[in-house]
């Protein structure tokens, strides 16, 4: 698999799809009412350097000296092909992050730090969509709200397993979370994931590391982006290689994770 080919089918998994789906079928997962839990906060003493792709490079994450990341290199062909910015507040949270090719989000905080609101801009003052989150007792996003302009208003829904990880998000038109227009599932393994020491504003709050990824949507009559993962960890419970499949099909792929010594 060329990296190329990677890079598109992992940008594949965070589309965003804009257009009504069908009736989701019922599948069994739990459905959050078990209290949630944090297993852990991040951990900076243990972060992220590089991860490859065979013996080629594929992203580096550079970090500023409070340890917050602050810019994702793409790699193709040893050259760097994209790359992602991180602006912080004076309270160390991100409030923007800027895409190579123009685009960019903005983050909103509560007073107490909460993530709350979330802006999606095409480029420089024209803003594309905003999805505000509102959290249940136990701390944890309960639902989003994204809004397109003035015109357009959707839902998102989403469960937890007892730490804390998502298992399902639903995205619809109202406040069905029976018609969906996205709905993605996830299954853990019981070992720390990285990704979550950056301690990044997100929806999808992933405290371990994904072995499943099942998503529908409106193009679910195409080959959805369905995954399966397998990993090797160090001694610090990390994965240090990830082994990547897309289910029923014949590619499978290695990344290698390299850390911060």
């Amino acid at each position: 698999m060329k990296i190329l080919e990677l890079f598109i089918l992992l940008l594949c998994i965070n589309a965003a799809f804009l257009f009504p789906g069908c009736e989701k079928e019922s599948i069994d997962t739990m459905d959050g009412e078990e209290e949630s839990k944090k297993t852990r906060q991040p951990d900076t003493d243990i972060l992220l350097s590089r991860i490859y792709t065979g013996n080629n490079l594929f992203q580096e994450f550079i970090y500023g000296n409070n340890k917050k990341l602050i810019k994702v290199n793409y790699y193709y062909a040893d050259t760097v092909s994209s790359y992602e910015t991180f602006e912080y507040n004076d309270e160390a949270r991100v409030i923007r992050k800027v895409y190579s090719y123009g685009s960019y989000e903005t983050y909103e905080y509560n007073e107490s730090g909460r993530f709350i609101k979330l802006s999606e801009y095409y480029e420089e003052n024209i803003l594309y969509k905003t999805t505000e989150y509102e959290y249940n007792a136990e701390g944890l996003i309960e639902k989003g709200i994204v809004s397109y302009g003035n015109v357009d208003k959707r839902h998102i829904y989403y469960t937890y397993d007892s730490v804390g990880n998502v298992l399902t998000r639903t995205e619809g038109p109202d406040n069905d979370p029976s018609f969906y227009m996205s709905y993605s599932e996830y299954e853990y393994d019981d070992k720390n994931n990285p990704r979550y020491n950056w301690g990044l504003p997100t929806d999808i709050v992933q405290y371990n590391n994904p072995v499943r990824f099942y998503n529908e949507n409106f193009l679910s009559c195409m080959m959805p982006p369905n995954y399966e993962y397998n990993y090797e960890y160090n001694q610090d419970g990390y994965p240090v290689t990830e082994i990547r499949k897309m289910v029923n099909t014949e590619y499978i792929d290695t990344l290698y994770y390299e850390y911060l010594k």
